[in-house]
């Protein structure tokens, strides 16, 4: 829901900067208010809706019944105390790599072609990485 949350958002927030005077009029005051360009006051909106999107929609799901809940410890419980350091990093890597491409595509967005191709090229050196682990664990 974040992830598809985040795509919403961006989208409207974009289409609303282009068509809409009263918004930029608004983003201006924040900007000016607050000493922020462009990419940090939409960084900053964006992922305040996208969090409060998350943190409302884990809020509003119902919890799973409890022998739902044993049977996952089961199977994933036993297998979490044997994942090694290596693997934490890679997994660490993965998720820092998604991160990066919402940046970058933020980036791209927002005008910032240079810092969204480093953020792009960042994200796939990333996962790269990781995907060469898998092969060579496989």
């Amino acid at each position: 829901t974040a992830m598809l949350a985040s795509l919403i958002y961006s989208f409207i927030y974009h289409q609303l900067l282009e068509k809409s005077l009263a918004f930029r009029n608004v983003l201006d005051a924040l900007k000016s208010k607050f000493l922020l360009n462009d990419y940090s006051l939409e960084l900053i909106l964006l992922g305040t809706l996208v969090s409060a999107t998350w943190i409302m929609v884990t809020f509003l799901t119902s919890p799973v019944n409890e022998a739902h809940s044993k049977r996952f410890f089961e199977v994933v419980g036993t297998h979490a105390k044997a994942i090694s350091k290596t693997q934490w990093l890679y997994w660490f890597i993965a998720c820092c790599s998604f991160f990066l491409i919402k940046l970058g595509w933020w980036a791209l967005l927002s005008g910032q072609l240079i810092s969204g191709v480093l953020f792009l090229m960042l994200a796939g050196l990333g996962l790269f990485m990781v995907i060469q682990h898998i092969r060579k664990r496989a």
